[in-house]
């Protein structure tokens, strides 16, 4: 079993929703991460309080994955939407699934404003480095063409141009090709027919996860899986690697799911947020440093945790494309 850390929900929670906290059960999960120069991380988790809305912190965290103590920043309430965002009031108090990314050099932050019945939005926004604080305001993901009504697994990466991964199965690269003040658009570069072999059919369809992490020429996607079983889901993590160059073919397939930490199985902490889920392993960051894998991710919709993984025992984990 790899090096784990669970974080304290309480350490996440800004001074500023302490109050909010106070007031009945804490839920900190899914948490996004970057390195930060100097041997120290950015974590970026959702939290949410008894009044059930759905926020977004960040905060520091120290080289033996610790949270600087005054570092967390309450990030949801300073965001500001473009005004020509088409969304309505549910998304624009709806914080969900936050990404963190070194883009060209710049810090920034994507997220989603949930499951709704009406079409959902993704933003991504710069951040200040030094303060944590929204850099000007987010700009919309938008999809060029035909969109789902739930738009919520795009996984960034690259960065001149920035490119998504919109599916993991059935791969299809998507590329930014307009930005202005308040979107960017994108529009499909490639598509990749593969199969991921018996995983998807064990522990469910491949989705989005932690934004794919370029190392040894090839991206590595920590990503995860869904499975439903009597109207009941369980998630696990896996991992799979494409190719640096278009048209990112896979180049490996998962064979098991990645061995991360989760004390509690299927039992809840506090009232569960989703009634129908169970186990949930839920992978949301991944750097490569010091000749190992940190691999930031959620358990259960309601704890934070980071673990270190060594290389042979990713690679491990895959086997090649059939």
């Amino acid at each position: 079993m790899p090096l784990t850390v669970i974080l304290d929900n309480a350490a996440l929670t800004p001074r500023e929703w302490r109050f909010c906290a106070g007031q009945g059960p804490v839920w900190a999960f899914n948490p996004a991460l970057v390195a930060e120069d100097g041997g120290g991380w950015l974590l970026a988790p959702r939290l949410v309080f008894r009044d059930q809305v759905r926020r977004i912190a960040i905060c520091r965290l120290n080289s033996e994955f610790r949270v600087v103590k005054g570092s967390a920043v309450p990030l949801s309430d300073l965001l500001r939407l473009p005004a020509t965002a088409a969304c309505d009031e549910v998304n624009r108090k709806w914080f969900a699934d936050p990404r963190l990314y070194w883009l060209a050099g710049r810090l920034f932050l994507q997220w989603n404003t949930g499951w709704h019945a009406t079409p959902n939005a993704q933003f991504l926004q710069e951040l200040d480095p030094a303060t944590l604080a929204p850099a000007g305001q987010a700009q919309e993901l938008r999809l060029q063409g035909e969109r789902r009504t739930i738009e919520k697994n795009w996984m960034l990466f690259g960065g001149d141009p920035v490119r998504a991964v919109y599916f993991a199965r059935g791969q299809r690269i998507l590329r930014a090709v307009t930005a202005g003040e308040d979107r960017i658009l994108f529009a499909g570069e490639c598509e990749t027919n593969w199969n991921p072999g018996v995983f998807v059919r064990e522990y469910g369809s491949m989705r989005g996860g932690a934004p794919p992490c370029l190392h040894a020429d090839r991206y590595y996607s920590f990503c995860h899986a869904r499975r439903s079983c009597s109207g009941r889901d369980s998630y696990v993590a896996a991992v799979y690697t494409f190719g640096e160059e278009p048209p990112f073919a896979p180049l490996a397939r998962p064979c098991a799911p990645l061995a991360l930490a989760n004390p509690w199985g299927e039992r809840a902490l506090n009232p569960k947020l989703a009634p129908n889920v169970g186990e949930v392993i839920y992978a949301c960051g991944a750097a490569w440093r010091d000749g190992k894998w940190v691999v930031s991710y959620g358990i259960n919709n309601e704890r934070c945790a980071i673990a270190q993984l060594d290389a042979d025992e990713v690679d491990a984990l895959l086997g090649a494309v059939e």
